[in-house]
């Protein structure tokens, strides 16, 4: 097996209980997240490199309690039908991301990645402010609709998995249908005002940082949201 494909299919611990696991085919990042007692956890966004999905959980050995999704599109739920037929693990997407999903391969089609995925079924339809309590551990979703209406960052302890919200080192506009840039900066302004600084901000591409350290060195993002370069005091 190429080294490229092993690497891809063992999970890179990210922080305490976080890991992340790197997609072939369409480059995205899923994570899989421990609970407090340390034997069940939840994965974020499975790609569609199901192989190295399946792999990355099996290696952990977690008794998979759910699947969330940040939005509706292929390269965030590529293997999540999969993962419910392995392990049973209900999915959770925001309601205004339903419709969105069943035009899955479609936007697969657009953005010129072969091959198909199996549309999931959503278990749980969540809304603003959904939250999740298992044992001590809570999962938040957070609505910060502009890439889609139903886009949504997942909140985890300091860990906030932003899918195409929010990046470390870009602006997340990719001309999809349905994508609103205008919603977007609105939805951008509030996690910037108003989440902690030291949060872990674990978007669905690329690399992972403090919110402290994005505001600091994104320029790109910072000329999208104050039209130009300037620091906004942190």
């Amino acid at each position: 097996m190429p080294n490229d494909q092993i690497e891809s299919a063992v999970p890179i611990q990210i922080g305490e209980g976080v890991w992340r696991i790197r997609n072939r085919g369409h480059a995205s990042n899923t994570y899989l997240c421990r609970l407090e007692d340390g034997e069940s956890g939840f994965i974020i966004d499975p790609g569609i490199d199901e192989e190295a999905v399946l792999a990355g959980i099996h290696s952990l050995g977690f008794r998979l309690v759910g699947t969330f999704c940040t939005h509706g599109h292929f390269d965030h739920v590529g293997s999540a039908a999969a993962i419910r037929e392995n392990f049973g693990a209900p999915i959770h997407l925001h309601e205004a991301d339903l419709d969105l999903l069943k035009s899955a391969n479609f936007h697969m089609m657009l953005a010129k990645v072969p091959g198909r995925i199996s549309t999931p079924r959503v278990d749980a339809a969540a809304s603003a402010g959904s939250r999740y309590l298992t044992g001590n551990d809570l999962i938040e979703f957070i609505h910060t609709p502009g890439h889609t209406l139903g886009s949504c960052c997942i909140r985890f302890g300091r860990y906030i998995f932003t899918g195409d919200t929010l990046y470390r080192d870009s602006l997340g506009l990719v001309n999809f249908p349905g994508e609103d840039p205008a919603t977007l900066r609105e939805s951008l302004g509030i996690l910037w005002d108003t989440l902690p600084p030291w949060s872990v901000i674990c978007p669905g591409h690329g690399g992972a940082g403090t919110l402290e350290s994005i505001k600091e060195n994104n320029v790109e993002l910072r000329k999208f949201l104050f039209g130009d370069a300037q620091k906004k005091e942190i």
